[in-house]
């Protein structure tokens, strides 16, 4: 009789319980969940995303990359910095960008899909050298791409760039100005763009007319010889 009441004093007793059961193990007193734990979800723009890019390769991404930059520069021609006097403004269906109301907002919705485009795709493209697959998680040693096949894909994404519009700023104008000074023989620290009236003046900021060149030797130099 001693024996039994010892083991079953042992024993854990378990009571019924709303959220559970609860045990009585001696000193402890443990309470186990009986719900059913769900796993989390994700947001429906992240599953869209995940889906999108599963199973990108390279040439998928060299693809949107090179999307990703022409929208971005189809949309600089209504939504970048434009000179004053622009004659891309006379092409047909590029010229429409610049009307209105419409023009400037398709102008903008064509840069900022470019823009997000391209971003994603710097993601994935990150991911698959990291990782060697678009939806990869562990870091791999050594390399996954060609490097020569890398390089010819980033090439691809700026070529449309390099016929864009600026972006996002006019000091490019500027800068034109200050090496237009340094060409004609002025001193871009005494001379500003307000003393190069024309083409070059026409486009510069108007907090920057009256400022002189706030870069070193160096830069000046570089921008004479690129100015010649």
């Amino acid at each position: 009789r001693i024996a039994n009441s010892l083991r079953s004093s042992l024993v854990p007793r378990c009571d019924s319980h709303s959220l559970g059961s609860v045990c009585d193990h001696g000193a402890v007193t443990r309470t186990e969940d009986s719900r059913a734990t769900t796993a989390p979800t994700s947001h429906p723009v992240l599953e869209f995303f995940g889906r999108l890019v599963d199973r990108w390769g390279i040439s998928e991404i060299a693809v949107a990359g090179f999307a990703g930059t022409a929208l971005i520069t189809l949309g600089s021609y209504g939504a970048g910095a434009l000179p004053a006097n622009d004659p891309t403004r006379q092409i047909p269906v590029i010229g429409l960008l610049r009307h209105g109301w419409l023009g400037l907002h398709v102008a903008l919705g064509l840069y900022y899909v470019g823009l997000s485009l391209l971003v994603v795709t710097w993601l994935v493209l990150g991911r698959l050298l990291l990782t060697g697959s678009s939806i990869g998680t562990v870091a791999v040693r050594g390399e996954v791409l060609d490097p020569a096949a890398l390089r010819r894909t980033l090439i691809r994404w700026m070529l449309p760039l390099l016929v864009s519009m600026p972006l996002a700023s006019m000091d490019m104008y500027s800068y034109a100005a200050q090496a237009q000074l340094a060409r004609l023989g002025r001193d871009p620290y005494t001379f500003t763009p307000a003393d190069l009236p024309g083409k070059f003046l026409d486009n510069v900021a108007w907090k920057w007319v009256d400022t002189p060149s706030p870069y070193g030797p160096l830069w000046v130099t570089v921008s004479r010889w690129v100015a010649t």
